[in-house]
C-alpha cells in the first residue's frame, strides 16, 4: 500500500528552515525575515502578498517581548465594516504615514512582561500632540510614551485558530475615547521578529484590520 504524502506550502517551508537557522545562527534568521518583510512591504498592493501575510501570519507564535520594540507599517486594511470615526482618524494617519513615514512620529512599543505595556513616540511628534492630547503622553528618556495597552494571549479576531500577543488599548481610561477602539495582534516569526495587525473595534462586535505592520524587539545576544 503507497504511503500517503502531505505536501508542505513554500511559505510553511520558509517559515521551518528560518526557524531552524535562529537555532544555531539568530542574527541571519533575523536578516532574513525582515529581508521578506521589506519585500512584503514593497509588493504589498499585489494579491498574491495579501494571501502570503494571510498564511504566514497564522504561522506565527505569541512572542514574550520586553522592553522596546521597533515597529514598522507594512500596508493597510482595506477598512470594509470600520465605522466613521475609525475611517476620519486613520485616514489621517494614513496621510501622515504616506507623507513622511511612520517612522518621523511612531517608534515602536515598549513591553513590560507584568502585562501594562505602551508605545513610544519621537520627540518631534510628542512636542505636537501632547498639546491635543492633554495628559496621555510623558517625556521619559528623551522620547515621548503613551497610548498606553494591556496584554495577553487569546485567539486572533483577523485570524481565526491562530493564537497571538494582543495588545489591547480599551481597558486604559487615560487613553482617547478613539484610542480605546484599538486592538492589536501580534505574533512571531522568528525570536526577535514579529508579524502584527491593528484592527478597530467598529462598536459593532465586530474588529475590522486597518493596517499590517512588523517589528523588531533585541534578544541576549543581538543587537537591532
Amino acid at each position: 500500500m503507497a504511503q500517503k504524502t502531505t505536501s508542505t506550502s513554500p511559505i510553511t517551508a520558509r517559515v521551518e528552515a528560518l526557524r531552524a537557522l535562529a537555532e544555531h545562527d539568530l542574527q541571519s534568521a533575523q536578516d532574513a525575515t525582515l529581508g521578506w518583510f521589506a519585500r512584503l512591504t514593497r509588493d504589498f498592493d499585489k494579491p498574491e502578498t495579501q494571501i502570503e501575510i494571510e498564511e504566514l501570519f497564522a504561522l506565527g507564535t505569541p512572542p514574550q517581548p520586553v522592553g522596546p520594540s521597533r515597529g514598522h507599517i507594512i500596508g493597510w486594511g482595506d477598512w470594509d465594516g470600520i465605522d466613521a470615526v475609525g475611517r476620519v482618524v486613520f485616514t489621517v494617519v494614513r496621510a501622515v504615514c504616506d507623507r513622511i513615514g511612520s517612522e518621523r512620529f511612531w517608534l515602536g512599543k515598549k513591553y513590560n512582561p507584568a502585562g501594562d505595556s505602551t508605545n513610544q513616540f519621537t520627540t518631534l511628534f510628542g512636542s505636537v500632540a501632547r498639546f491635543l492630547f492633554p495628559g496621555v503622553l510623558s517625556r521619559t528618556d528623551g522620547l515621548y510614551e503613551g497610548l498606553d495597552m494591556v496584554t495577553y494571549v487569546e485567539g486572533a479576531y483577523s485570524s481565526p485558530g491562530t493564537q497571538a500577543l494582543i495588545l489591547d488599548f480599551s481597558p486604559i481610561e487615560s487613553n482617547p475615547k478613539q484610542g480605546r477602539n484599538i486592538r492589536d495582534e501580534v505574533v512571531q516569526i522568528v525570536p526577535g521578529v514579529h508579524l502584527a495587525r491593528k484592527t478597530w473595534h467598529n462598536g459593532k462586535g465586530g474588529y475590522p484590520l486597518i493596517a499590517h505592520w512588523y517589528e523588531t524587539v533585541e534578544i541576549a545576544g543581538t543587537a537591532r
